[in-house]
């Protein structure tokens, strides 16, 4: 037993680091699930399962702080019961891009390090109902998330990251708020 903790303490104090540095880029993407919660002004409350996909890039300006930018594609179906008693089978779509600030907290030569990151997002949705197109539209969506960043080596590094995601909808009243958890791969690119 006192190996394997040994073995695990050496790895996790390695020096094999990402490449957070100044000039450096990264390339790379998620896979999100979330539980949502969504109020609409007719009062209707529905839960829905949301499976997404992030691909995001940024350029280091300067040791850790990375800026770029994200496209989200967001897949998820809902059942809602209307006011008439009927149930709406919904499939939807939402696929976002925007920009992207990611902060890493730890020095650079940690193989395990802390992340931060925020972006912002012009969204189009689409949403069918036994496929029928019955809305699309537009919305404004920020979101917040934090994590842990494993590097393998000094190129490839894996993300666990939990964060925060609201919309709301242009020229309407629906907005949402979601908790999501994502798991992803980022690679570093040396300059």
């Amino acid at each position: 037993m006192k190996q394997y903790l040994s073995f695990i303490l050496l790895w996790i104090s390695a020096s094999v680091n990402g490449q957070i540095t100044k000039n450096n880029w990264i390339v790379g993407g998620t896979l999100a699930y979330s539980n949502t919660q969504a109020k609409f002004t007719d009062a209707v409350k529905t839960r829905n399962q949301e499976f997404g996909i992030s691909g995001n890039f940024g350029y280091f300006p300067i040791d850790k702080l990375a800026l770029g930018g994200v496209v989200d594609m967001n897949f998820f179906r809902e059942k809602r019961p209307e006011v008439d008693g009927t149930e709406l089978n919904i499939n939807s779509s939402i696929n976002g891009v925007g920009p992207l600030i990611r902060y890493y907290f730890l020095p650079i030569d940690s193989r395990v390090n802390l992340l931060s990151e925020i972006s912002f997002l012009y969204s189009f949705a689409r949403q069918k109902d036994r496929g029928d197109i019955i809305n699309k539209y537009q919305s404004f969506a920020w979101n917040s998330n934090v994590g842990v960043v494993i590097f393998l080596n000094s190129s490839i590094g894996v993300e666990m990251l939990a964060g925060y995601n609201s919309y709301k909808v242009i020229n309407g009243d629906a907005k949402e708020q979601t908790i999501r958890f994502r798991i992803g791969l980022q690679i570093h690119l040396e300059k």
